[in-house]
């Protein structure tokens, strides 16, 4: 879309450099990549090396329960504990990453995560999703799901709410652990991939998606998904389910 690329570079008034500062950046982005071994992908360099403590063990050397963990003196400071998602967000954010690499890093950073944040839970629970954890998926859901509800969130209270009304990024969390967690949903270049993880407590899960105009009907239950494109659509979109692969016209049905 060249001219579409123009108009919106008037608009935002980017240089004409613009494109070769940030390809400069790209090329020079360093990319870890995860040990041949343990298929873990290490935290930063030296992060390996810093003491190996859960937090439950390290909150016993608190002076005051709210004192603060974090830089510059903080007890975690020194440690591989975590305050949030990190390495894990990196999975939640990308798609690609082998089963393996998946499984292995939420299985290392989970135990090191003290989740001081409203982010966390939902990030974890994504993850646990895509990484064949679904009791502890659906565990951190729930926590995710009730920050506001229960008035669960440990951070910037003031008289017991939360000083910004409700966590909305966390809320914006909940739904990608129904979708891309839940349902497995992934986009790909002509429509998307599903790999269903209903969990056990659930009987149903329906949702509506658009993707590339098109606007699909997702239905999972303990039989399987159905996806439903309404005859209204303006195209057909590229399913895949389990290696079941079908183009879906308006007005089909899939059934995996």
């Amino acid at each position: 879309q060249p001219q579409a690329l123009k108009t919106i570079s008037a608009q935002a008034a980017l240089p004409e450099t613009a494109r070769e500062d940030w390809q400069d950046i790209i090329e020079k982005l360093w990319l870890p990549q995860p040990d041949p071994e343990t298929r873990v992908i290490e935290q930063f360099d030296g992060y390996f090396r810093l003491e190996d403590i859960e937090p439950q063990a390290l909150r016993k050397r608190l002076i005051h329960p709210e004192e603060y963990w974090g830089w510059p003196n903080g007890i975690a400071v020194h440690t591989q504990v975590l305050k949030q998602a990190d390495i894990i967000q990196l999975l939640a954010m990308l798609d690609g990453f082998p089963q393996e690499v998946l499984t292995a890093n939420y299985e290392y950073y989970e135990p090191r995560t003290e989740h001081g944040s409203s982010l966390s839970p939902s990030v974890h629970a994504l993850v646990a999703s895509k990484a064949d954890h679904p009791e502890e998926a659906y565990r951190y859901f729930l926590e995710s799901a009730g920050i506001d509800l229960y008035n669960a969130s440990k951070k910037v209270m003031s008289g017991g709410s939360f000083l910004g009304g409700i966590h909305t990024a966390a809320a914006g969390g909940v739904w990608l652990i129904i979708v891309k967690g839940f349902a497995g949903l992934v986009l790909t270049e002509n429509g998307a991939s599903f790999k269903p993880a209903l969990p056990s407590a659930w009987e149903t899960l329906t949702f509506k998606i658009q993707i590339k105009g098109s606007l699909l009907d997702v239905q999972l239950d303990s039989s399987g998904i159905q996806i439903v494109s309404p005859a209204s659509n303006p195209g057909r979109l590229y399913i895949s389910v389990h290696g079941k692969e079908k183009w879906l016209n308006p007005g089909d049905r899939f059934t995996g």
